[in-house]
């Protein structure tokens, strides 16, 4: 796991999976580092409902070209 707490060796797995032909990778990383991120904030509720927010909506709206939530497995699967 500490490949993905460092920016840097982060972004070499990305190549490295990217050249073993994974496409789908982004989504996945950028919701692990979403949640590690909304875990420093469990304390302020605050901050804690506004990062659980940008998340959802980025990652799970229906929306987003980008977001797991594009995928047909979790169209409608939304809670909210």
């Amino acid at each position: 796991m500490d490949v993905l707490r460092d920016r840097e060796h982060l972004e070499y797995f990305r190549i490295f999976l990217s050249q073993r032909g994974e496409t789908s990778v982004d989504a996945p990383l950028e919701f692990w580092l979403a949640v590690e991120d909304l875990k420093s904030s469990v304390h302020n509720s605050r901050k804690y409902e506004a990062k659980h927010k940008r998340i959802v909506d980025r990652l799970f709206s229906g929306d987003t070209k980008k977001g797991i939530g594009h995928s047909p497995q979790c169209q409608g699967r939304k809670e909210g």
